[in-house]
């Protein structure tokens, strides 16, 4: 009976050591686990991310969304794939692509670092077919069009009418796929953005459904991130929580040159220009109405210019001109000058103008 017992109390004491190693292997993992999205968040740190759709294998757009932790206030950077530099890995002046291209990742992100001049937290990396499935999880995304779209040279044949459309995947795709003849590059990128807008307004208004298990392990299966599946669910929270209505564009802006070949994108005054924007969003204050001065590019407003349009051709902020999409009367001491420098973040060469 002693034997029985003694026994018994083995039995119980080894379940309880057992136990006790598996509550601290749980433990230490979640300790481990780091999630690059909740870290930049309790560092109060603008969390910046990129976005690459791929087409043949290529980049057809990288976008970098931006959002700030204490204001909730959103904005979005396109750059280009020909976007060109000097590529040192490459030893050549190039399109950033070129890089992907090469399957130098880690390079290629670098540089989406070096052009946009705050560091990233994460990547997200799909094809148009995973795209695809990714709007049909979240049941499709609304697009306006502002012209009817059509495809009619090729099968399948797509149609949309003007106005407000819900697409599926197989349609987004087709709409990505094409472009009319003439499409500016302003408009092309006005067009991607505005899907990734689109997109995010959906994954927000799928949130319950996508952020469980089986749903969620799907969606992180059509990514290549360096997210885990926890830390994309924390990224679709963060969309939830700021002003994505809101959400406003910038893009890589310079002159268009030939090299070998390839007409290359070239950022005016190597970039700087952008990088002062965009590095003040790391500001506590968010003040995103500067990137609003790019309003204009997403949303083809007529005779607007964005502030770095005007100030790369030399203009002064006098007579009628707008930034972004207040027309405000701008001149020596206009009453309006405080407003102007508290809204939109202007170069300092231009501050003496108000």
């Amino acid at each position: 009976m002693n034997s029985k017992e003694s026994k018994e109390k083995s039995g119980i004491f080894l379940g309880l050591i057992i136990l006790v190693f598996s509550i601290t292997v749980i433990f230490v993992v979640s300790q481990l686990r780091t999630d690059p999205i909740q870290q930049a968040l309790t560092r109060k740190d603008t969390l910046a991310g990129l976005i690459v759709l791929l087409k043949d294998n290529v980049p057809l757009f990288n976008e970098i969304v931006y959002i700030h932790p204490e204001t909730k206030r959103a904005a979005m950077l396109d750059i280009p794939p020909e976007t060109g530099l000097y590529l040192s890995e490459l030893k050549r002046y190039d399109s950033v692509d070129s890089l992907f291209s090469a399957g130098n990742w880690s390079a290629y992100y670098a540089k989406m670092e070096e052009i946009s001049g705050l560091p990233l937290h994460f990547s997200l990396v799909m094809d148009l077919d995973q795209l695809g499935r990714v709007v049909d999880l979240a049941s499709g995304i609304e697009i306006f069009l502002s012209n009817p779209f059509e495809k009619i040279d090729e099968e399948p044949y797509v149609l949309l009418p003007s106005g407000n459309n819900m697409l599926d995947g197989h349609k987004i795709k087709d709409y990505l796929s094409y472009s009319e003849e003439g499409e500016s590059i302003t408009e092309r990128i006005g067009r991607h953005q505005k899907l990734m807008q689109s997109l995010f307004r959906r994954l927000v208004e799928e949130k319950d459904n996508l952020i469980q298990s089986s749903v969620l392990s799907f969606f992180h299966s059509q990514v290549t991130t360096s997210l885990d599946a926890l830390a994309l669910a924390t990224f679709i929270e963060t969309l939830g929580q700021s002003d994505l209505e809101k959400m406003v564009f910038l893009r890589v802006m310079g002159d268009v040159r030939p090299v070998d070949g390839k007409n290359l994108l070239f950022p005016h005054y190597n970039g700087n220009l952008l990088k002062e924007t965009i590095k003040q969003v790391s500001g506590s204050d968010l003040p995103v109405g500067s990137i609003e001065a790019s309003y204009a590019h997403g949303n083809n407003l007529p005779g607007e210019k964005t502030a770095e349009d005007m100030y790369n051709s030399g203009e002064t902020l006098s007579g009628n001109q707008s930034l972004g999409k207040d027309p405000i009367k701008y001149g020596p001491n206009n009453e309006n000058a405080k407003k102007i420098l508290d809204k939109y973040l202007l170069p300092a060469s231009w501050q003496s103008q108000l």
